[in-house]
């Protein structure tokens, strides 16, 4: 299952697979459960990174200078950690999306 930790009332950190240069963008899950991003952008010079933030802004509903990427910069599992939601309504949103 895909993996939301609650670092305190109003930050949450969420786990996620990345799949650049996809035909679209999106959200979903992989084969072993994990919470996937799909992005068209290719991974250079940190442009994913940039389109999963500001997807994850449209997803859950606050400003991209509230995402950070904490870990997995050159990687395609990453850490986002996203301040002004709780727990919960980062579970509604991440059912509303699959």
């Amino acid at each position: 299952m895909y993996e939301i930790i609650e670092k305190d009332n109003y930050t949450i950190r969420i786990t996620l697979h990345v799949k650049p240069r996809a035909s679209r963008t999106g959200f979903g899950l992989t084969s072993d459960q994990k919470l996937k991003i799909s992005v068209q952008a290719p991974p250079v010079e940190g442009k994913a990174n940039k389109e999963c933030i500001k997807l994850l802004s449209q997803a859950f509903h606050v400003p991209k200078r509230d995402i950070c990427l904490i870990k997995g910069q050159k990687n395609r599992d990453k850490t986002f950690e996203i301040e002004g939601i709780t727990m919960e309504q980062a579970k509604s949103v991440i059912k509303s999306i699959l």
